[in-house]
């Protein structure tokens, strides 16, 4: 498509970025809030970028903003080819490592510098080590919550997720941030008492 460009590396660029549109087509178990229409990854993404501009104020440590946005634009770009897999999966870890190969893949065309950047932005992410990857992961688990906090359960009910599930699967978020973690806390509690989670017989 971009044979008429001299600049191999813009080429390579625009190569990647008409391929990772594909990100579009790829569907979550969340839902848009206050819509019946299920959130697409690309979708996701840029919500996640979003919060983590307005909340940064509540992360547990500086952060280097930059990165924090890189990573949350890059994280999923792996579901291109896994689709996704919801966190309380059991075969999440496995997914983790297609997951890898495939933003390995889809980068591998870039330029060098390029390439060995979102790769060590990736695993960094997956790591989650570094304050920029615990507050990244922390939104990562905190967004899906106010989908299903805005959709009277959303997605919690058919994947039949209680209360006490869900905080056992997303403490984490506390690494990140323990303010999102007090407000998930709370608002937890509320939404089991407008029968917003799963309720097992």
């Amino acid at each position: 498509m971009f044979d008429a460009l001299e600049d191999e590396d813009l080429r390579a660029c625009l190569e990647f970025v008409v391929k990772a549109d594909a990100l579009k087509k790829v569907l979550r178990k969340t839902s848009v809030i206050k819509s019946d229409r299920r959130e697409n990854t690309a979708e996701h993404s840029w919500h996640l970028a979003l919060m983590a501009l307005i909340l940064q104020r509540y992360a547990n440590a500086p952060v280097n903003l930059e990165r924090v946005i890189k990573m949350l634009l890059l994280h999923d770009l792996g579901e291109i080819e896994t689709g996704d897999v919801h966190m309380y999966d059991s075969a999440r870890s496995e997914v983790q490592k297609s997951e890898r190969s495939a933003v390995d893949r889809l980068s591998s065309s870039l330029p060098q510098e390029l390439h060995a950047e979102m790769m060590s932005l990736w695993t960094e992410f997956t790591e989650g080590v570094t304050p920029e990857a615990c507050y990244a992961r922390a939104l990562d688990r905190f967004q899906p919550f106010l989908s299903n906090l805005s959709n009277d359960g959303g997605s919690w009910k058919f994947l039949e997720i209680t209360k006490e599930k869900a905080l056992a699967k997303n403490q984490h978020i506390s690494e990140g941030s323990a303010t999102l973690w007090h407000a998930y806390e709370v608002l937890a509690e509320q939404a089991e008492r407008e029968g917003c989670f799963h309720k097992p017989a």
